[in-house]
């Protein structure tokens, strides 16, 4: 899974392309989005993803808020060949290296999405002087026990619906290393479709031939290295201001429980999109955008 950047050596090349890294540092792509107060955001960690986050709504609202985004290829995904190791420490020390290339000085504002709300709130655990502001977007705060208490995917859908079996299907091969990328593929395609309420909107998920044949990527198994992750009893000592933001109709990270994780931070805050699924700045891009920047704008310092 790439983005078809072309690298030249680690260590401080440019590749060409679109939204290409700004640099290649010991195997770990960084990308510089934008001007204004830098932003970091947290890249998904997991091997599900179609395309890097700088290319992605998410980065591109947050540019148009005149915010310089920093953010990076988690090691084996995209431009980043840095060989994966998996689990919160890996992607804690890149976030540490991403924020030193780009020269950003902490605190920052940390932004992200699904399984990087993760990450995110791991970072503000580990190193809170890091941290200025947290925006958790469809937020999850442990591994798969975590998504079964909260009726996520596929504990979302009743015994009768047929979704919940072909999901533990696609899903229990890879779990164990059993798995070829057609079948990642074809459990991608089904919970994104299940993630938008205008399903037009769901982008696209093409399964090519000889995918049948080929592995996964590496970081297919995130959910495994996150197993016996649970933050929840430590949400408590987080203290930087938090904007949890939820579509209603969120079936991977249902909206209650993103309102126990808001509740649980200190400073933390809950927005609900009535009219989105997981991807609110896709379907409310408007009024994610004037919710995010009242928040930024309200931190203090």
């Amino acid at each position: 899974m790439t983005d078809g950047s072309v690298l030249g050596p680690a260590g401080g090349s440019r590749p060409r392309g679109p939204a290409a890294p700004a640099w290649v540092h010991d195997g770990l792509a960084v990308y510089n989005l934008g001007a204004g107060p830098p932003l970091l955001v947290m890249p998904n960690p997991q091997g599900m993803v179609r395309a890097p986050e700088a290319h992605g709504s998410l980065a591109a609202l947050l540019v148009g808020l005149g915010r310089r985004v920093i953010t990076f290829d988690p090691p084996g995904a995209f431009a980043s060949p840095r060989p994966p190791r998996l689990g919160l420490a890996e992607m804690l020390a890149c976030t540490h290296e991403a924020l030193q290339v780009a020269k950003v000085a902490p605190p920052v504002d940390v932004v992200g999405h699904s399984q990087a709300t993760l990450c995110q709130l791991a970072l503000a655990l580990a190193t809170p002087e890091v941290v200025r502001s947290l925006v958790l977007v469809g937020a999850v705060d442990g591994g798969w026990r975590t998504t079964r208490r909260a009726h996520g995917m596929p504990w979302c859908w009743p015994l009768t619906d047929p979704r919940r079996w072909r999901f533990a299907a696609l899903a229990g091969p890879l779990a164990v290393g059993r798995a070829n990328l057609g079948r990642l593929k074809r459990l991608q395609r089904l919970y994104t479709e299940a993630s938008f309420v205008d399903r037009h909107l769901a982008p696209a998920v093409r399964i090519e031939p000889g995918d049948q044949r080929r592995p996964p990527p590496r970081r297919a198994r995130w959910q495994a290295s996150i197993r016996q992750v649970d933050l929840r009893p430590r949400l408590g000592e987080i203290s930087a201001p938090a904007l949890v933001g939820v579509g209603r109709h969120d079936p991977q990270t249902p909206w209650p429980d993103n309102a126990a994780i808001a509740a649980a931070l200190p400073a933390g805050r809950l927005e609900v999109f009535e009219r989105s699924g997981h991807y609110p700045f896709v379907e409310e891009p408007e009024r994610f955008t004037a919710v995010v920047a009242a928040f930024l704008s309200s931190v203090p310092g």
